[in-house]
């Protein structure tokens, strides 16, 4: 008997209730929030009442994949604040009832469908809610009521025309967009013009965030965007990089090379963590990074230098 891939989610009467439904507003992105947090301020659950957790729906979308098939879904499911939003290794999008698990509408979708996650945004310009999904075509703007392509925005509801894997950043007049390979690119939400384009030769797979209060975008990449053995050595690729660039106008702030001239795979993974907080009553805006290596790079935001002098150590291949 083959293997019915799932997808699941318990929900106790605790998060089925109405605290939850006004409470968890900051999961708009599959990483929870533009700063890549990963954490819910969900209070509803604490360690006096976990116990009390109870299985109240599964949720089975229906595909048989091949045997030989080594796929897998990679994406955080996202709430919008009245559904719930997932997707499925044959490509759909899938709107759920978060109370009762019924599924709403799935739409198809030039897979991979959000690989990596999508991005939530209320358009209130044109009074429409609307789910931003990554495909291998550019990003599509879906409309969380129906599932349909909102032909009204962008190029017909699509951002860019090539594939995307990491979840888009979405502002009130603009959605930055980053390709699998060599660029990053901020686009008018409304016409779709491009508003700047910052090509750093490499492949982002794994890492984009945004932080409001230091206007940047970060990302980080992997190795050289062409094959691994034959690509040519070159400083001016930002392979195995963090790279901080400002939202407004697209210019580079600071980069940081875990990795020069890699060939082993070394990749950045996982989104750029920005944190804004108070220390000894001091403002503090930092970004973390994390490479294979084990460097775990730290920046101070405001200064654009290395927060810990010892967190990046470069390694030369």
């Amino acid at each position: 008997m083959g293997k019915i891939t799932i997808f699941f989610i318990i929900i106790s009467t605790l998060l089925a209730s109405k605290g939850w439904t006004k409470t968890n507003k900051n999961w708009y992105t599959s990483n929870s929030s533009y700063n890549s947090l990963r954490y819910s301020e969900l209070s509803n659950i604490n360690l006096d009442n976990d116990k009390n957790l109870k299985l109240n729906w599964i949720y089975k979308n229906g595909y048989l994949p091949p045997k030989s098939s080594r796929t897998n879904n990679q994406a955080t499911p996202i709430y919008t604040g009245k559904y719930l939003i997932t997707t499925s290794l044959d490509n759909y999008l899938i709107t759920l009832d978060p109370e009762s698990g019924k599924e709403i509408w799935r739409t198809k979708l030039p897979g991979p469908v959000a690989k990596r996650g999508m991005s939530f945004k209320n358009l209130k310009k044109i009074s429409t809610r609307a789910i931003f999904v990554t495909t291998r075509n550019g990003v599509f703007a879906i409309n969380e009521a129906n599932g349909k392509i909102i032909n009204n925005i962008g190029n017909e509801g699509k951002f860019g025309e090539t594939l995307s894997l990491v979840p888009p950043i979405i502002n009130d007049d603009s959605i930055i967009v980053a390709s699998l390979h060599k660029k990053v690119t901020k686009f008018n939400l409304m016409d779709g013009e491009i508003l700047w384009d910052f090509n750093h030769g490499s492949r982002v797979w794994s890492g984009f965030s945004y932080n409001s209060e230091t206007n940047t975008v970060g990302f980080v990449t992997g190795n050289h965007s062409h094959d691994l053995i034959f690509a040519k050595p070159s400083k001016e690729i930002l392979s195995n990089s963090l790279v901080l660039l400002d939202e407004e106008n697209g210019s580079l702030k600071c980069k940081f090379q875990d990795v020069l001239n890699d060939h082993w795979d070394l990749d950045m993974v996982s989104p750029p963590i920005f944190i804004n907080d108070n220390l000894n009553e001091n403002k503090l805006n930092v970004v973390w990074a994390f490479g294979k290596t084990g460097n775990i790079i730290v920046v101070d935001l405001d200064k654009c230098e290395l927060f810990f002098e010892e967190s990046l150590k470069q390694i030369k291949v």
